[in-house]
């Protein structure tokens, strides 16, 4: 390999000149010659104008690259007539103006293919031009994924939007993990349990792998019933005490919802030509499914109540009293029923309903779920999808409707020989 192009990008912020060079195949090596024309059928990305706060890398817990929330998907070709605003631009400058490199997205498609991962974060950072052409080499590259979901989703879910996003791994926080975002507005499939994912391969792997999302879908403002459980027995030895999702989500007509499409994690990088939407599959939805979750039926009926003068080990009261003095200053939300059922491991269920639209103090909406945040009624809602085995995925909060309904199960230690409400009588 030899080096077929190089440049000079000049910081934003003045000081010295960053020299570039780009290295490529020998089938690229008329690229130098072929920038040097300044050709128009050169392929960049435009202007500054996608540029925002909020898509700027940082060490921030997660990273956007490019957010395009409430906007319809971009066609290639219209992002081509926006590329050529690069073009243009580099054909009018002065000999004395701040020069910049054509990146060609050939070789831009090689780097990204090579250092998938933090390298390609920082690639993004070396100026504009670079920024943008990743970007674009990006979309384009997946442009094949958007055209299978529409493909076998139709009259189930129309795309909306899409962004690519970086967060970071527990534990290697030197390697990000890059998801493409999908969101989609949900229009069909109402009284089923849908069943959607995609299937791909690793690089230089051979065997095929794939990913499940199940939902519910309901008549437009129909209330919801999300389900949430916290471990805090210590039994499976795991100190994070995160609330995760316990149920199968629910989203009514005219919700958005996003699918996590994973292109790098702490294992390797996709093939991501490889990546495959797979057809959705239904269920009908029975009544008890969209009530009850698989700790209801640990205990079937064995269920019982708990209120202030009740007979119950000191330790459920104290956890109530907790519960109870979060949601004091929060009227947001209201407490339908509270019970409890287990011994050794005892597991609370208290039924909250959502009264009043705003954000839930983050206390309480860290310890009941990931963050609440109540709509109006009528309001559309967005969530992203967990995948089918997982009980934490990518971090999001939750947004809620007035009218919709929480179950929280909390599960803990139970009243055991060192609480003093079950000592024996001496």
């Amino acid at each position: 390999m030899g080096s077929v192009c190089s440049g000079i990008c000049k910081p934003r912020s003045g000081g010295k000149n960053l020299q570039c060079n780009v290295f490529s195949n020998t089938e690229l090596n008329n690229l130098h010659n072929h920038n040097s024309k300044r050709s128009s059928k050169s392929t960049l990305i435009s202007p500054a104008k996608s540029y925002s706060k909020d898509s700027d890398i940082s060490t921030s817990s997660s990273v956007v690259f490019r957010l395009e929330k409430n906007k319809f998907l971009p066609s290639v070709s219209n992002k081509k007539s926006i590329v050529d605003g690069w073009i243009s631009q580099r054909n009018s400058i002065d000999s004395d103006a701040e020069p910049f490199l054509i990146l060609d997205t050939r070789v831009a498609l090689l780097l990204i293919n090579y250092l998938m991962g933090q390298d390609v974060l920082n690639l993004r950072q070396i100026c504009r031009v670079w920024r943008d052409i990743i970007d674009y080499t990006l979309d384009i590259h997946l442009e094949h994924i958007i055209a299978q979901f529409k493909c076998h989703y139709k009259g189930l879910l129309e795309p909306v939007s899409k962004f690519i996003k970086a967060s970071p791994i527990y534990n290697r926080p030197n390697e990000p993990r890059i998801d493409l975002i999908i969101t989609a507005k949900v229009i069909g499939g109402v009284g089923m349990i849908n069943n959607i994912g995609y299937k791909f391969k690793y690089k230089g792997k051979t065997q095929c792998y794939g990913e499940q999302f199940h939902f519910q879908s309901l008549r437009q403002g129909s209330n919801r019933m999300l389900f949430f459980e916290r471990d805090e027995s210590h039994v499976y030895t795991d100190d994070i005490k995160m609330p995760v999702i316990a149920g199968v989500h629910q989203f009514c007509v005219g919700d958005f919802l996003q699918i996590p499409i994973n292109l790098h994690n702490a294992y390797s990088t996709v093939d991501m030509p490889s990546i495959e939407v797979m057809p959705c599959r239904q269920s009908v939805c029975s009544v008890r499914q969209m009530e009850t979750c698989h700790i209801d039926s640990m205990y079937d009926e064995n269920w019982e109540q708990i209120t202030q003068t009740s007979d119950k080990p000191q330790k459920l009261i104290d956890i109530m009293n907790k519960i109870n003095s979060l949601l004091k200053d929060n009227n947001k939300l209201m407490i339908l029923s509270a019970d409890h059922a287990g011994y050794d491991v005892a597991t609370i269920r208290l039924r909250l309903i959502a009264v009043e639209s705003g954000k839930i103090c983050e206390e309480l909406g860290r310890y009941v779920a990931q963050g609440i945040e109540v709509f109006p009624a009528k309001a559309p809602i967005t969530g992203i999808l967990t995948r089918k085995g997982l009980t934490q995925d990518l971090y999001t909060t939750t947004q809620l409707r007035m009218g919709d309904i929480i179950n929280f199960y909390l599960q803990t230690v139970g009243a055991g020989p060192e609480d003093p409400t079950c000592a024996e009588p001496s």
